[in-house]
């Protein structure tokens, strides 16, 4: 049986290509991305089964938050599970139910326990009840 696919938007080289290398050990299928648009072009393209996003990514014109934000508020992206990096958890705004932050120097053990946990959860979620308008935070 093929592992999930798992898409990673990064625009650091080196924590892509670690990221990417991660994923693809434990035998996921996984495309990075370095630009907002790539991300949102390739999910239109192929759904991915999780998303590893940065939004700490600031040099994109569509950076990692915008991704995030269009991802909450489009019906066909806001149900699949995504890895919110950052350099700081503490962010003002909420993520629906099948999101969840992590800091970018979280340990490789730290994102697979996460990318697993994520890709367990059912596939349909009632993400009606999730706050999915992170633009109001």
């Amino acid at each position: 049986m093929q592992r999930a696919r798992i898409l990673i938007l990064d625009d650091d080289d080196d924590r892509l290509e670690n990221r990417a290398w991660l994923f693809i050990k434990e035998g996921f299928r996984v495309t990075g991305v370095r630009t907002g648009f790539e991300a949102l072009r390739d999910m239109a393209v192929e759904r991915p089964d999780l998303v590893v996003v940065n939004v700490d990514a600031g040099s994109m014109a569509l950076n990692g938050r915008d991704v995030v934000e269009r991802m909450a508020q489009d019906e066909n992206l806001c149900a699949i599970p995504t890895i919110v990096m950052s350099a700081n958890v503490a962010h003002p705004w909420q993520l629906p139910a099948n999101m969840i932050t992590l800091l970018n120097s979280c340990s490789h053990m730290q994102l697979l326990v996460a990318a697993e946990r994520l890709l367990s959860l059912p596939q349909v979620l009632d993400v009606g009840e999730a706050d999915a308008d992170l633009s109001r935070h």
